[in-house]
């Protein structure tokens, strides 16, 4: 039977999509498959904690192990423990079912290479093209992959309290109903931290507070973190790729101000930033005399930047803090554990050790998945005429002095992102105003012209 294969869910560092509508397990079969086809390799396979994952996983294991390679399957797990297995243990290249931070009816895939770098957007691109032309082996009998299963948990818990140091420190967990559930309460008691948690129970629904930790989320944590008298709180998000953290006070941190705690901490080096990062790095870095380099938004981009230039830190808006000696790591957990761990080495309160963020506002305009990279193409035109000099690393970021605007298409969502800093409230709310007109103006005029994506 020929499985129909929307290429639009093959994204620029993933595969994602609705579960029944976009995302079927037929299709996640031909996925494993072309992934197969693709990278000539074993495969470790895993999964986050949404209800569709555990079939979606079996589906991929079976397209991986219809193309010839074999598959070790190492079940319900938050992502540090794949990255353990495939970095750390070597049991082959990362088939990872998730769909992150997303709502529940989304799933997906992440994909890395043997040696712990996950595909590139041509790679995935490439991935996508083998699906959809079919393109892939089909070995008789004797030549299908076999499978494999290991608990992987307890290994990658030894991992986590073998490679961190332990410190008196009150932490809460807000573990979201994720994948974290399973094992950062142990690795941080282990560790000798003074932990409580929030939303400790698996929840497929994510109904505590929802998968994705954003700062309006947050309110149990910020509340307990107040009343229990804790030193710092940290929130992951539904599969643990991502933490994100208040201070004493309760108050959440930026990303950018965790990457400044860290280099206080004395992960002092070249910093590597997502091209939607607050200024403040590059006013830290220039007091500290150290250097900020910008990428694509991705963690993708990041990491391979990180390891180019041996960065100490690498850092994404979206909460990805990568430590640069652990660079192959996408884990929100071990990540955790070095901030908890170096925020008390310090001796002093966390609001005492970073910067004040600046006034920022971030919008999400919804447009048509097909056209949201049109909108911003469009855009790229406009403001060239209308700026001079834009950025164009990612999207098109506009700078000036009391400023930055960055417009952008989102990679993971139907939406074109907006990141805006400014000097002062009124100036914030003025350009809040106007570039959230101009993406919505194109957007219609792209929608009466029919255009095509």
């Amino acid at each position: 039977m020929r499985v129909n294969v929307p290429l639009h869910v093959f994204r620029a560092y993933d595969i994602r999509g609705i579960y029944g509508e976009e995302l079927t397990p037929e299709l996640m079969s031909v996925v494993g498959s072309a992934a197969a086809e693709y990278e000539s390799s074993d495969f470790v396979v895993g999964c986050d904690t949404r209800s569709s994952s555990p079939l979606l996983k079996l589906a991929l294991a079976s397209g991986i192990m219809a193309s010839g390679a074999s598959v070790t399957d190492v079940g319900t797990v938050p992502i540090g423990a794949m990255f353990f297995s495939t970095v750390e243990l070597k049991l082959g290249a990362m088939a990872y079912v998730t769909a992150s931070h997303l709502p529940p009816e989304w799933n997906g895939v992440k994909l890395c290479h043997s040696d712990g770098l996950y595909f590139a957007p041509d790679e995935i691109r490439r991935v996508g093209e083998i699906a959809a032309e079919g393109s892939f082996s089909r070995p008789n009998w004797r030549g299908v992959g076999c499978l494999k299963l290991r608990d992987v948990l307890r290994e990658y818990e030894e991992f986590l309290v073998n490679t961190v140091s332990g410190a008196e420190l009150r932490v809460i967990l807000d573990l979201g109903n994720g994948a974290t559930s399973l094992v950062a309460p142990r690795a941080f008691r282990r560790l000798g931290f003074d932990v409580s948690t929030l939303f400790e129970d698996v929840d497929p629904a994510f109904s505590g507070r929802g998968a994705e930790p954003r700062p309006e989320c947050l309110s149990e944590l910020s509340r307990a973190v107040v009343s229990r008298r804790a030193d710092v709180g940290v929130a992951y998000d539904g599969d643990g790729d991502r933490a994100v953290f208040t201070d004493e006070r309760g108050r959440p941190l930026m990303p950018e101000q965790v990457a400044v705690l860290l280099a206080e901490g004395g992960l002092r080096g070249t910093i590597v930033a997502s091209a939607d990062c607050s200024s403040l790095l590059e006013r830290y870095a220039e007091e500290a005399g150290i250097k900020v380099i910008r990428v694509p938004v991705g963690h993708t981009y990041m990491v391979r930047k990180v390891i180019e230039t041996g960065a100490a830190i690498g850092v994404e808006h979206s909460g990805h803090v990568t430590i640069g000696r652990f660079s192959k790591f996408d884990d929100g957990i071990l990540a955790s554990l070095v901030v908890c761990s170096v925020a008390a080495s310090l001796g002093r309160p966390v609001s005492k050790l970073v910067p004040e963020p600046p006034r920022s506002r971030r919008v999400k305009v919804r447009v048509d998945e097909r056209l949201k990279f049109r909108v911003v193409s469009e855009l790229v035109r406009e403001y060239e005429r209308e700026f001079g000099e834009v950025d164009t690393t990612d999207g098109v970021r506009i700078s000036a002095e009391d400023y930055w605007v960055l417009v952008r298409a989102s990679n993971t969502e139907p939406v074109v992102r907006i990141a805006v800093e400014a000097e002062n409230e009124s100036l914030l709310d003025n350009l809040v105003k106007k570039f959230t007109e101009d993406v919505e103006r194109v957007y219609r005029k792209l929608r009466r012209e029919g255009a095509e994506p």
